[in-house]
């Protein structure tokens, strides 16, 4: 993912604009246009970037910059820069962009979103950097910025990137976590004030101000860090079944379940295959077609003698399949299951490995492939690369 390159490219930008906003300079201004172009040109994400200008003029009053050449200089340069390349690949990002049928009603979004910038930086550090917004909008410590106007801009230009990201991804119907990765250094910002009015609230008094920032620093470990272990159990216990069956060299193994699913089995079997010398076929890929967001569906084969057809010419040896939830997979899975039931001598069930939620993996022999080895094998990826794959 591009987030990472996106968040350090949107936090320059954020550094510049508060240069801009401390010194009203053109220089500086065309330094954000600059860092908000190369954001651009990482992840079309960065457009949030341009609802900061804005918001940080209301933030602070200065209208008079409506008016500045300057402070318009930023689009003129993303324009020239980003401009040709989204022009010439508006299809990419287009397609990029496009959820499908699956998008969010404009409420749920948001609320998830909310909930994105509680965990992004963690708990502790949102209700810090909330105290700290108030403080600075409200301005009732300015002592702790110490007439540094450089620090004040920095806390305007933060609250307008968090308030961009969330008010951006909103819009466009975005609730992944990872879009709000560029929010994290804003919040951690932000909760600066909130730490400075703590140590001034217990001045003089040393151990109560250790006290007190031990106690935020271990609530925001406790409340933001932890390691989560995969949930893959049956997924490895069904990878060493295939591995351990004696698959010929050059062989095919078949799997069938949701997207998480096929991606979980395919990277299970691929850890566990020391030479690598074996094929994972999706069955989501080769025996229908759709594209990256699992939309524009449409089978290949119809019946199950195709099916088997299919299997045959391959040849799989093994086929492991997972129920998928309803809604979930194509028609492709019935066909799966159909030919299982239509060809029970070749169709041989070596191994049912429970799963949650009741949806065990089976896993098949194909009666009659054992031996045989892939010469060739060909994926339909049209609508999603534009082009087709083949083992050769």
């Amino acid at each position: 993912m591009l987030e990472i390159p996106l968040a350090v490219m949107m936090l320059l930008a954020m550094a510049a604009y508060a240069r801009y906003l401390e010194r009203e300079r053109t220089a500086d201004a065309l330094v954000f246009g600059l860092c908000a172009a190369m954001a651009l040109l990482v992840k079309y994400n960065a457009l949030a970037l341009a609802l900061v200008p804005p918001l940080c003029v209301i933030l602070t009053g200065r209208h008079y910059l409506w008016r500045s050449k300057s402070f318009w200089l930023p689009a003129g340069v993303v324009l020239i820069i980003a401009g040709p390349w989204y022009l010439i690949m508006r299809h990419l990002g287009i397609y990029a962009a496009d959820m499908g049928t699956r998008t969010p009603t404009l409420m749920t979004t948001l609320a998830v979103n909310a909930k994105n910038l509680v965990v992004v930086a963690g708990p502790v550090v949102f209700v810090l950097a909330v105290l700290g917004s108030v403080l600075m909008l409200l301005n009732t410590r300015r002592q702790l910025e110490d007439g540094s106007r450089k620090l004040c801009s920095l806390y305007v230009v933060a609250a307008a990137m968090v308030l961009a990201l969330f008010i951006f991804h909103g819009v466009i119907h975005r609730h992944y976590l990872r879009y709000f990765l560029p929010a994290a250094p804003a919040l951690m910002l932000l909760s600066r004030p909130s730490l400075e009015y703590l140590h001034s609230f217990f001045r003089n008094r040393t151990a109560l101000t250790v006290a007190a920032l031990s106690l935020v620093v271990g609530l925001h470990v406790a409340s933001t860090y932890g390691v989560f272990l995969k949930s893959t159990s049956a997924y490895v216990k069904a990878a060493d079944a295939v591995i351990s069956s004696g698959l010929v060299h050059n062989g095919a193994v078949l799997v069938s379940a949701d997207a998480e699913g096929e991606g979980m089995l395919t990277a299970e079997l691929v850890m566990r295959d020391r030479r690598p010398d074996h094929y994972v076929v999706r069955a989501s890929k080769v025996l229908a077609t759709q594209n990256a967001m699992g939309d524009q569906y449409q089978l290949k084969y119809h019946t199950p003698q195709q099916v088997m057809m299919v299997l045959d010419s391959i040849p799989v040896a093994i086929v492991v399949t997972q129920r998928c939830p309803k809604g979930k997979c194509g028609e492709h899975e019935n066909l799966l299951n159909e030919a299982a039931a239509l060809y029970p001598e070749r169709w041989r069930l070596s191994s049912v490995i429970p799963s949650e939620p009741d949806s065990p993996i089976l896993v098949y022999q194909i009666i009659g492939n054992e031996a045989k080895t892939v010469q060739m094998l060909q994926v339909d990826m049209m609508k999603t690369l534009g082009t087709t794959i083949d083992s050769r």
